[in-house]
């Protein structure tokens, strides 16, 4: 599956997964910290679950005790959905800047 058609279906099913993702995609290899207070950020209703959701979704290639890594196909496709929406991208980087 390629990472639009990945992305696409994640989206479809959790689109607050999908908005994680890209927001996420900023750094490409997020540690949980940061996975944590994104999710805080930008769904503040939602549980850590959607955190679990995240590390053991297809779009994620490896993930360490510590950080997740982004599959290359599904990194470059979240960034061009992000860099396509500029308010977000900002919204993103407020959280994301310490990490960067």
């Amino acid at each position: 599956m390629s990472g639009r058609a990945a992305l696409d279906a994640i989206g479809k099913r959790r689109p607050e997964l999908l908005e994680l993702a890209t927001c996420l995609a900023l750094v490409g290899r997020p540690d949980r910290e940061l996975v944590r207070r994104m999710r805080r950020d930008r769904q503040p209703r939602s549980t850590i679950e959607l955190e679990l959701e995240l590390w053991s979704s297809p779009i994620v290639s490896l993930k360490t005790a510590r950080e997740l890594t982004f599959a290359s196909p599904a990194l470059l496709e979240l960034r061009e959905r992000l860099q396509a929406d500029s308010k977000l991208l900002a919204e993103c980087w407020r959280v994301a800047a310490p990490w960067l």
